[in-house]
């Protein structure tokens, strides 16, 4: 096989995304034990089966199909199969990207440095979670819309409602496809109206929108995992978690997005025309909605990556154009940055290509064990390991109170003997009990007499949490374990060994 300089780097990216991603994720955690669970009862709980707090009541299961896939995988492959394909879900939309930005006219090599600096602003968002197949889906959207507004061809558009029928049972997402597709069908009726000519008729996209939408039904929730989304955006809980929050522009990778952003906004006026300011205006949503919480970077990046690209190519252009006026270098018909962009690289190196390929997989065969500990070594850090272990030895189980991103772990190592009170899935819990919880655990006001109602058995803290240092001060339970970051706390000085 010809190894050229696009594929090499697209190996390149894909052998650093697999080491790069991490399983040890709340979220990974919970979708590793639902997945469990599916896959064991083949059937879905008529309610909540994992918190005593919430016990059997509605739990809309909207990633179910990521969750059986992932677990299956994971017990088929282990933690290689999961960050193998994680890995495989990144450099396919990379590729997406790349593509993308050639059908709005760019060239491969610019296409490619625009694409690989709009990874950068997300690689925060590289694990092995559902909004992987979110971005595929949604650079897969674009890149059907982007083919059938440059040439009329409508194979890919009528892919949408196939690719749909997965989407709605994998994310929550899924709606952004449905929105892109009218956007672009609203967007598609004006540029007719305004030019008085119809070379794309609005019909493909109208019959897509109508199949996707009747697709997005093929679910086990029906009608209402298309409420779903706008239910969790306005929960109350949502503010206290991280990736919700407006994008910290003092962080490297969110000024990388920044600075795009005002690339392409600069870009744009520099060579002011319809072309560039219509893709300039259409951006507008996707830039917006990414500067409320920095969840929507990596879908904002997606959409302006080819926007930006043929900004760029229009302003390589203008340099061109001067270039060939004032005949600086002797007669070439090239600026040297255009030169550089469009140098068709690695046609004659294939041979170098191989052998820097191999070189990486030796590389990754010699690093995989190394990263292998350190990961783990981080999940002693992040995650309860010791103090689980500990409650295992002793056979401590009953009413549990602990911090929502230790739920998720502590339910992956021992449900269904352990249930826990609060986790990360703050859609289903509701304003009240998400306001106990952050009244417990912050030993607000009144905090004690909601403990005293949940009747809690014990509890696994961090020395850190407020909670912890207001049960010693009250002296509410007993330390059995300590260790520099947690401990557990048992309250009636008794071993509970029943649910």
């Amino acid at each position: 096989m010809t190894l050229n300089t696009e594929r090499l780097v697209l190996l390149l990216l894909f052998i650093a995304a697999a080491l790069a991603i991490t399983l040890y994720n709340a979220d990974v955690f919970l979708h590793l034990t639902t997945g469990r669970y599916l896959l064991e009862h083949n059937a879905f709980p008529e309610g909540d089966p994992f918190s005593f707090s919430h016990s059997g009541a509605p739990w809309n299961l909207h990633e179910w199909l990521y969750q059986v896939g992932l677990y299956a995988l994971y017990a088929q492959f282990g933690e290689t199969g999961i960050k193998f394909a994680t890995a495989l879900l990144f450099v396919l939309t990379v590729d997406l990207t790349k593509r993308n930005c050639e059908l709005v006219g760019a060239h491969r090599n610019t296409a490619w440095v625009v694409t690989l600096l709009g990874v950068v602003a997300w690689t925060n968002f590289l694990s092995a979670r559902p909004h992987m197949l979110s971005f595929l889906f949604f650079a897969f959207t674009l890149n059907a819309i982007l083919q059938y507004r440059k040439n009329g061809e409508v194979g890919k558009l009528y892919l949408i409602p196939v690719v749909m029928l997965f989407w709605v049972n994998v994310h929550g997402a899924f709606l952004l496809g449905i929105a892109l597709l009218g956007y672009f069908l609203i967007i598609q009726a004006i540029e007719n109206r305004i030019s008085g000519l119809a070379d794309r008729p609005l019909s493909p996209i109208f019959y897509t929108v109508i199949f996707s939408l009747l697709m997005t039904l093929v679910n086990p929730n029906g009608f209402e995992q298309l409420l779903f989304p706008f239910q969790l955006a306005n929960q109350w809980a949502i503010e206290y978690v991280a990736e919700w929050q407006p994008p910290d522009f003092s962080q490297p990778i969110a000024v990388v997005y920044l600075l795009m952003v005002a690339a392409l906004i600069v870009f744009s006026l520099v060579r002011s025309n319809r072309v560039l300011m219509s893709g300039l205006i259409i951006t507008i949503p996707f830039v917006a909605a990414s500067l409320t919480s920095m969840r929507h970077i990596p879908i904002a990046v997606i959409f302006l990556t080819p926007f930006l690209t043929r900004a760029i190519e229009h302003v390589l252009a203008l340099i061109r154009q001067h270039s060939l006026k004032r005949k600086v270098d002797g007669g070439r018909t090239s600026s040297p940055i255009s030169r550089t962009l469009h140098r068709e690289l690695g046609q004659s190196e294939y041979l170098m290509n191989w052998s820097i390929l191999a070189l990486s997989v030796v590389l990754l065969i010699w690093l995989w064990p190394k990263v292998t500990v350190l990961k783990k070594t981080m999940n002693i850090e992040q995650f309860p390991v010791d103090a689980v272990q500990y409650l295992d030895r002793n056979g401590i189980t009953g009413r549990m109170f602990s911090p929502m991103g230790y739920s998720d772990y502590i339910l992956f190592e021992r449900y269904p003997r352990q249930k826990i009170f609060y986790d990360m899935r703050v859609e289903i819990y509701g304003g009240s009990l998400a306001k106990d919880y952050l009244l417990m655990l912050y030993a607000k006001d009144g905090w004690k007499r909601k403990f005293k109602q949940y009747h809690f058995d014990f509890a696994v803290l961090r020395l850190s949490d407020p909670l912890f240092g207001a049960l010693l001060e009250k002296d509410l339970g007993e330390v059995v374990y300590r260790d520099k970051r947690d401990a557990i706390v048992l309250f009636d000085n008794k071993m509970i060994t029943t649910n």
